[in-house]
C-alpha cells in the first residue's frame, strides 16, 4: 500500500521550497496550451490534459505535436523538484525536445491504449489509464526506455496499486472545487502545482517499490544493477 499521507507531506514541503519555479513552471505549461487552443480552458488532473475541441487547425496540429512532449518535460520538472533537485524552466523544455520522436511517440501510444480500452467501456478505460500514468515520467526520466516499453514498465510498476492510485486522484477534488471559488486562481497558484509535485512523489515512490520486489530490473532502465 503507498503512503498518501506520507507523499503528500513530502511533497507538500518540497513544493512549498521550490514555491515560484513549480508556479512558474505549471503556469507556463498551461498557458501554452491554452494559446494552441481557441478560448480553451485548460485543466490537469492525474495523468490527463483536458482540452477543448474547438481549435484552429493549424493549433490542433502544433497541440498534437507539441503538447505531448511538452508533457514529458514538466512530469520531468516536478520529478527533480520530488528528489529535492535544483530544476529551471528550460529544463522542462530540455527534457522535452532533447528526445522528441521517442517523448511524442511515447505519450500517443499511451493515449491510443487508454482509447483503445476506453471503447470496450468506461471503466476499463479509467483502469488502464491508472496502470500507464507512470508512462510520461518514465520517459522523462530514464532516456534509454524505448516509447513502448515505457507504457510495460508502468503497468508492471502499479500492478496491485490502482485502487490506492485512484483513491490519490480523487484526494485532490475538494481542492478542485475550491479551485472554482476563486474563479481558478487557488489552482494556479497552489493547488495544481503541489498536485504535480505530489504526483511525481507517487511515481517515484512506486518506482522505487516495483524495483525492490523484483517487477523492474534496474537494467531495463538503463541503469546499473
Amino acid at each position: 500500500m503507498i503512503d498518501r499521507v506520507g507523499i503528500k507531506q513530502t511533497a507538500r514541503d518540497l513544493f512549498k521550497r521550490s514555491y515560484w519555479p513549480c508556479v512558474a513552471a505549471y503556469l507556463l505549461f498551461g498557458m501554452i496550451s491554452s494559446l494552441l487552443c481557441d478560448g480553451c480552458m485548460y485543466f490537469q488532473f492525474g495523468p490527463w490534459a483536458f482540452e477543448s475541441m474547438y481549435m484552429l487547425p493549424w493549433a490542433g496540429i502544433i497541440s498534437f505535436l507539441v503538447m505531448p512532449a511538452l508533457y514529458v518535460g514538466v512530469s520531468y520538472f516536478f520529478i527533480r523538484i520530488a528528489r529535492g533537485d535544483d530544476v529551471t524552466i528550460s529544463d522542462m523544455f530540455s527534457n522535452s525536445f532533447s528526445n522528441f520522436g521517442r517523448n511524442l511517440g511515447g505519450m500517443l501510444w499511451y493515449a491510443l491504449w487508454v482509447a483503445i480500452w476506453s471503447c470496450v467501456f468506461v471503466i476499463p478505460g479509467v483502469y488502464k489509464a491508472i496502470r500507464y500514468s507512470l508512462t510520461p515520467y518514465i520517459l522523462a526520466e530514464y532516456p534509454d526506455v524505448s516509447a513502448t516499453d515505457a507504457l510495460k514498465i508502468s503497468n508492471r510498476a502499479t500492478q496491485g496499486h490502482a485502487g490506492d492510485i485512484l483513491i490519490f486522484w480523487l484526494s485532490f477534488i475538494g481542492w478542485a472545487i475550491l479551485s472554482g471559488f476563486t474563479f481558478g486562481l487557488l489552482e494556479l497558484f497552489y493547488a495544481g502545482p503541489y498536485r504535480s509535485a505530489a504526483l511525481a512523489e507517487l511515481y517515484s515512490q512506486l518506482m522505487r517499490m516495483a524495483v525492490e520486489r523484483g517487477a523492474v530490473s534496474p537494467e531495463e532502465l538503463g541503469l546499473p544493477e
